[in-house]
């Protein structure tokens, strides 16, 4: 993963298995939510690691996101 990509911005964010909003990872990327969510999603596949990414549901459809090492 190249330094200053989109997705290591947000690999970087998770990386202290806390639990994370897309709002919160927003914030400190400031990448747009969308694309944040989709960058997620590619962490999970085999070319971009196989990361495993556990999501739980807070409220009225607001998520949050954490790394497991």
């Amino acid at each position: 993963m190249r330094r200053g990509t989109q997705i290591a911005r947000v690999y970087t964010v998770l990386l202290d298995g806390d639990w994370h909003t897309l709002g919160n990872i927003a914030e400190r990327t400031g990448d747009p939510e969308p694309s944040i969510s989709a960058q997620i999603r590619h962490l999970r596949k085999d070319r971009f690691g196989n990361h495993i990414i556990e999501y739980r549901h807070v409220q009225h459809g607001l998520w949050e996101y954490r790394l497991v090492r």
